[in-house]
């Protein structure tokens, strides 16, 4: 699918302080991944098998010189 078809995104590892639950550490997965992929299949890891815990948006947008 084409990003006109379907919300591309890519990974986030996201991993927080366990006893207080702040954010320690925020790395991008920078591998394309589609909403349908991680939210219905399960997909949650990369290419080269780095597991990520989140999904962010990326905006492909036109773009008028």
């Amino acid at each position: 699918m084409t990003y006109k078809e379907t919300q591309l995104g890519t990974g986030l590892l996201i991993k927080k302080v366990p006893r207080t639950g702040n954010l320690q550490k925020a790395s991008p997965i920078l591998d394309y991944v589609s909403i349908r992929a991680f939210m219905n299949e399960g997909i949650n890891y990369s290419c080269d098998n780095t597991v990520f815990t989140h999904w962010m948006p990326l905006y492909f947008g036109d773009y008028e010189y």
